[in-house]
């Protein structure tokens, strides 16, 4: 999977060199033409994933070798298994370390290899769920702080995922580690564990407490569950004036049965459960991202639709030079719910409804209350395509391009034309030249809306 974000990270890179080059109306006409073309050419269909026809574009670019890119060792799993694994085997060296002048603490133990652990699963599940754009300032810089880094050329829709599976990872790594490490210091060591706290603590509260945590496995591994008079008997307290507590040495050693299961059950199984989990959603993730990224988006556009169509013809009394008449690809409603269903339509300065939308939820926008509909329009950040219903014969005005720009979806420009009657070559100019200076993400297209009504 590294070498799938490598991918990704140069298609990325590509597209912002392309984007950043000065290039003319027809040669970006071109461009998508040929892209178009490779999408014809190969066996990709209407059927192939996003992702697929991404990788299928990088593959025909000039060069096809992938360099390593510096965050390569800091994608790679065996960096964070490693790391994880060392630093569980010397937390547990370190907690179960004895002398033989005081037993171990399980409550310590607990606290740390449980309770923590915990702590730490909810702590990134809730980064997980939590959208990032409503995460307030602490996301913002986390964002801003990913651009300026190594990770800046891979599309940041992946980073909540890819940071998700590392913390399972070493999570996981941390506890493989500290499970060995305790099973290994039980077989070489004699070690006695106890428990003791500095609150007035009743013993009774202790056994209530200890029982409960043993109901996963009490019915069947007995020896991992402590009886009340265990609890008792391991209760020590601070040097008293008449020196050590009396206490019964051989029971110290029967926690250990009771310490290795909590270990399993309550941290290593949880944390190896959403590593799983971590995958899935990795996985997941990686399928949404080329429509999701505007970069890789406008990869998937070019190839998969027909942009702006050039005709070039002689012009007249000349052999040398010539005019080139655009014309915007034509669609109708079917294709259009077909291929982007649950889209949202938004109808700018057009009171003539899209058929096949329920009018009610169409947003209407173009009002003049130009604050209102740009809160209104990053409300719509997590939709799925954005469709614009657009008067096309009328020139489109910069209100209309701030708006587009403030939300980072997929965005389709639908030219409505008077009806009887079709846009003029005129229009059509003004609205290409007009989307040819937004992002890659925002596509256009003539509806056709008589064909739409015969259908």
């Amino acid at each position: 999977m590294t070498d799938l974000f490598f991918q990704l990270a140069d298609i990325c890179r590509r597209e912002k060199e392309r984007q950043q080059k000065t290039v003319s109306f027809a040669e970006s006409a071109k461009q998508a033409a040929a892209d178009r073309q490779l999408f014809l050419d190969s066996d990709l269909d209407s059927q192939s994933s996003s992702l697929r026809i991404c990788l299928t574009w990088l593959q025909a670019q000039t060069s096809n070798a992938t360099e390593n890119h510096p965050f390569s060792i800091w994608l790679s799993p065996g960096l964070y298994i490693i790391s994880g694994f060392i630093f569980g085997l010397l937390t547990m060296s370190g907690v179960i370390a004895y002398s033989g002048d005081n037993p171990v603490n399980i409550i310590y133990w607990l606290l740390i290899f449980v309770v923590f652990q915990w702590i730490m699963m909810l702590v990134t599940l809730v980064a997980a769920i939590i959208k990032p754009g409503r995460t307030g300032v602490v996301a913002e810089r986390i964002k801003i702080s990913l651009k300026r880094s190594m990770f800046k050329d891979l599309p940041q829709e992946l980073m909540p995922a890819i940071f998700f599976r590392m913390n399972q990872w070493i999570a996981v790594s941390f506890l493989t580690g500290a499970t060995i490490t305790f099973l290994l210091a039980i077989i070489s060591q004699d070690i006695a564990f106890g428990w003791a706290t500095t609150l007035a603590t009743n013993p009774d509260t202790m056994v209530h407490l200890v029982q409960g945590l043993t109901t996963p496995w009490q019915s069947w591994w007995i020896d991992a569950v402590p009886d009340a008079e265990l609890i008792r008997q391991t209760l020590f307290f601070r040097i008293s004036d008449s020196g050590v507590a009396n206490i019964n040495p051989q029971l110290f050693g029967h926690w250990w049965p009771f310490l290795l299961a909590c270990l399993v059950f309550y941290s290593l199984i949880p944390r190896i459960v959403l590593l799983l989990l971590a995958h899935f959603q990795l996985s997941r993730a990686k399928e949404r991202v080329c429509n999701q990224n505007a970069l890789l988006h406008g990869v998937v556009q070019r190839m998969t639709l027909p942009h702006i169509q050039l005709v070039s013809h002689s012009a007249p009394n000349s052999h040398e030079s010539t005019e080139v008449l655009a014309q915007v690809a034509e669609t109708n409603w079917m294709e259009i719910l077909n291929a982007h269903p649950g889209s949202t339509l938004l109808c700018w300065r057009t009171d003539r409804p899209a058929k096949g939308f329920d009018k009610e939820a169409a947003v209407i926008l173009g009002s003049g209350n130009f604050n209102a509909e740009r809160v209104q329009i990053k409300r719509l950040e997590n939709q799925q395509t954005l469709l614009w219903l657009v008067p096309g014969w009328e020139p489109p005005i910069a209100e209309l391009k701030d708006l587009l720009l403030a939300n980072n979806n997929p965005q389709i420009i639908l030219l409505q034309s008077l009806p009887g009657s079709d846009l003029s070559d005129a229009d059509q100019i003004s609205w290409m030249l007009f989307v040819e200076g937004l992002k890659d993400s925002i596509s256009l297209f003539r509806l056709n809306e008589q064909e739409s009504t015969h259908d």
